[in-house]
């Protein structure tokens, strides 16, 4: 059962891989900045005081615009650090993207400065995958750095999923480790957990 479970994920992630490729650079910025405006509109945002998001890396929703604007607007802002060596991952606030210039081993931006914020602090987690299904469950990369934070976090966390529509889908192969979104947004559509 765990052995099948592995292959679909492996092929579901192959079939991701090879449709996120097929966006061009300018796709994915229109793209991103659709998502961030959905995000902007809704209250989940507007009332949240703590947002955890994440710096992109390769094809993944582009958050900068978003996390400029919680900046602006007082949030206190957060993006993942992974410490690979400990198989963790730790919240460090964000105080601007112009600081973002170092890059972790995985090639990720991350902030000069990093001050941790505790998981317990979030209104918002902004959740990358590599895909989605539309009961909110949740395709990573396979490092479970997110599933494991996302057990740290306090159970009113907002857990919110942000893909491109081509990474969504009707079942992905999600297992009982992987913790799903309360909400998925997409540069068409809102999706929220049955």
């Amino acid at each position: 059962m765990y052995s099948e479970l592995k292959k679909k994920k492996a092929e579901q992630r192959a079939a991701i891989k090879e449709a996120l490729s097929k966006l061009t650079p300018a796709q994915v910025q229109a793209k991103s900045l659709e998502i961030c405006s959905r995000i902007e509109q809704l209250s989940l945002y507007r009332q949240a005081r703590t947002v955890m998001g994440y710096l992109a890396y390769g094809k993944e929703v582009n958050l900068d615009s978003l996390l400029a604007d919680a900046i602006k607007q007082g949030k206190t802002a957060a993006v993942p650090e992974v410490q690979a060596e400990r198989g963790k991952m730790r919240a460090v606030r964000l105080n601007s993207l112009e600081n973002c210039i170092k890059k972790d081993k995985f090639g990720i931006r991350v902030p000069e400065e990093r001050t941790e914020v505790s998981p317990e602090r979030f209104d918002l987690i902004l959740l990358p995958g590599l895909a989605f299904d539309i009961q909110c469950r949740r395709l990573g990369k396979g490092g479970g750095y997110y599933d494991r934070f996302l057990s740290t976090a306090r159970l009113q966390t907002l857990r919110c999923g942000v893909c491109f529509e081509v990474q969504l889908l009707e079942q992905t192969a999600a297992g009982d480790r992987d913790i799903p979104a309360d909400t998925i947004i997409t540069e068409k559509r809102i999706l929220t957990r049955p």
